[in-house]
């Protein structure tokens, strides 16, 4: 038998493995060269960072600097790290702008030609640095990004993350018409930078919202801590969907606001005496709000919660009778009558814990 081809397959193996040790040799390489780089802009920084700032601090140095940001790579990084530094950390509204001027007389070209690059990573990094410098002028092509099928899914969320940042309402308009498939992460980031006026007009779309974006904006209005009273009259109306995760975003909202108006709250009532009939979340989520927005008719309802199969919802039960007003006496009362052994089991928990003295029968 020739040998030939064993001859051709081992050249071929020889070559393979040549290749790969090359592209390995090379990873390695560019990975060191890389973080050298990155160690070498880091220190020149922290050299520089006194000088730049004086010269930002001056009108006319800002030309200056970004003559040498665009003529210069050494310069163009050190110039664009320390302005993100200054961004990240703050500083008057005067400060800030200074630095965004620096920005757009060093970077929007550049900025402007990367979006629209071949290269992924130049254009994500643009759109990072523009979501971080509030560049509101590149919104446009940001829009186009969020919809253009032939980038990555990963970019167009980016680009949809960025307009938010930009507190442009497209980023809105894009939850109501292109949320299929939008996970709660990333609408969540898209809701959080909005300003109260931007949310304000979120509130006015909620209906025209997909279920899951709706419970979502739930969750940032009360994340965000807003008290007006659309918001409260949004969470309201929410406690009463037909959708049970709504509602239960909706009680959670209620119980963070400690406030619900006589309408709202008779139509809660009606609903949590029949507790029974809620899933584990939604009864979980009322037994809160009997605690956060104290009502005479509550207690009895809490009591009754004590009995449920769900440990979480009994527990939480308890800690909203521990809201109200004589918690011994309820306490020694719950321990010998009530007819669960559950509950009288956690009144029993619950008086050790307050370190309660007690006559055992």
């Amino acid at each position: 038998m020739s040998s030939a081809p064993f001859l051709i397959v081992g050249t071929l193996s020889v070559v393979v493995a040549a290749t790969v040790l090359g592209l390995y040799g090379y990873l390695v390489y560019a990975k060191t060269r890389y973080a050298r780089a990155s160690r070498f802009v880091a220190e020149r920084l922290e050299t520089a960072e006194y000088g730049l700032q004086r010269s930002v601090e001056s009108a006319g140095s800002i030309a200056d600097l970004a003559a040498l940001a665009r003529k210069y790579p050494l310069w163009r990084s050190l110039i664009q790290e320390f302005c993100a530094k200054r961004i990240r950390l703050g500083g008057t509204r005067e400060e800030i702008e200074r630095i965004r001027s620096l920005v757009r007389a060093s970077f929007a070209e550049n900025y402007r030609s990367r979006l629209t690059g071949r290269r992924w990573s130049d254009r994500v990094n643009a759109m990072i640095y523009i979501g971080l410098f509030r560049l509101d002028e590149f919104w446009p092509e940001l829009a186009w990004a969020a919809v253009d099928e032939r980038r990555t899914e990963a970019e167009r969320l980016l680009a949809h993350r960025t307009l938010a940042a930009l507190q442009r309402p497209e980023a809105i308009d894009l939850l109501e018409t292109r949320a299929k498939g939008m996970t709660d992460h990333h609408i969540r980031h898209v809701f959080m930078p909005l300003d109260p006026s931007l949310l304000q007009l979120c509130i006015e779309k909620f209906d025209a919202f997909a279920p899951w974006v709706r419970n979502n904006l739930l969750d940032v209005l009360r994340i965000r801590n807003l008290r007006d009273e659309r918001t409260l009259h949004l969470f309201e109306r929410a406690s009463v969907s037909d959708e049970a995760e709504q509602r239960v975003r909706a009680l959670k909202g209620i119980a963070n606001f400690g406030y619900i108006g006589p309408e709202a709250e008779a139509a809660f009532i009606e609903r949590a005496s029949n507790w029974e009939r809620m899933p584990r979340s939604e009864k979980l989520m009322a037994a809160r709000l009997m605690g956060a927005v104290p009502n005479d008719v509550y207690p009895a309802l809490l009591e009754s919660m004590l009995g449920d199969v769900n440990y979480s919802v009994r527990q939480q039960a308890m800690a909203s009778l521990m809201e109200y007003p004589g918690r011994k006496a309820r306490l020694e009362r719950l321990l010998h009558t009530h007819p669960d052994r559950y509950a009288r089991d956690l009144a029993h928990e619950m008086m050790e814990r307050y370190g309660y003295e007690r006559q055992l029968a």
